[in-house]
């Protein structure tokens, strides 16, 4: 799922093939940003020393391949205490909360009527 996210983040930009398999710092932030992960997890302070860190792990010294933003997302998620197998799950349940779809209002069929 993460991979999928990143690729796409990885393609914005009208980047080369090449250049399409790294993201930058803001192309990073962005990703987190979708995540849910920004702002409201930890700050762009944290994740731009997370993403300079990560670059150490990068075949691209000036960007992120996909290793190292894996890398880079294992050591977020930890320093914000959420599993790593359950970053890309946030975003859905940021938006459960917040969206008025998740409010439900009662149906008539739980309606019973007298004697059932």
């Amino acid at each position: 799922e993460l991979d999928a996210v990143f690729g796409h983040f990885a393609a914005s930009g009208g980047q080369s093939k090449k250049r399409a398999k790294s993201l930058d710092g803001k192309e990073f932030v962005m990703m987190l940003e979708y995540l849910a992960v920004l702002p409201d997890r930890t700050s762009k302070t944290v994740a731009m020393d997370i993403f300079q860190k990560a670059k150490k792990h990068s075949s691209d010294p000036s960007e992120l391949d996909w290793e190292a933003c894996a890398w880079g997302l294992q050591k977020l998620a930890k320093q914000i205490n959420i599993p790593y197998e359950t970053l890309h799950q946030l975003r859905t349940q940021k938006k459960d909360i917040g969206s008025p779809n998740s409010i439900k209002s009662p149906s008539t069929s739980s309606i019973r009527s007298p004697g059932a």
